[in-house]
């Protein structure tokens, strides 16, 4: 008999979780070279947090909802990329994705603060000023170089179009 000393017990005890990542990252091995060690370092850091992330959600999913099945590692491993090579960017095309909170939105514009009818309709100090080129807040399909400096909007004051004289005087 030889004493075993606590630390073998330990490691024996706890060597299949080791054995088990190994095993899942060398079943889907990404193959490429490089000149530089550290991307090396780099992939397999983040093949180990996509497997414990893949673990973690197995055990989750069993806890929350035992019924569903579970995704397979490389589903999940597609997913996450996916996911993380579409961050940010808006689909523009092909069929809407699913579920609706997960369809992304679209990034707002600045609205500007609306004027008050009483102030926009007075008839004072409503002087137009020649600006650079913007839609006209009136009618919206036609751009003006007319700015309010009053209301601080562009309209169209020209032969064929007086949106200055209709945004100021309409209901």
């Amino acid at each position: 008999m030889v004493p075993r000393p606590a630390i073998v017990d330990t490691y024996n005890r706890f060597m299949g979780g080791v054995d088990l990542l190994d095993m899942l990252s060398a079943l889907y091995k990404f193959n490429f070279r490089s000149r530089r060690w550290y991307i090396y370092i780099w992939w397999h850091t983040v093949t180990v947090a996509v497997i414990n992330a893949w673990s973690r959600y197995r055990r989750d999913l069993e806890k929350l909802q035992p019924r569903q099945k579970a995704l397979p590692l490389r589903r999940f491993q597609a997913s996450v990329g996916t996911a993380l090579t579409s961050a940010g960017k808006v689909k523009k095309c092909g069929r809407p994705l699913s579920s609706p909170e997960a369809t992304p939105t679209p990034p707002r514009k600045r609205k500007t603060p609306e004027l008050p009818p009483d102030v926009r309709k007075d008839g004072l100090h409503h002087f137009p000023t020649w600006e650079t080129r913007q839609r006209c807040k009136h009618c919206v399909g036609h751009f003006a170089h007319v700015y309010c400096e009053k209301c601080r909007v562009h309209l169209c004051l020209n032969k064929d179009r007086n949106c200055f004289q209709a945004y100021h005087h309409s209901k």
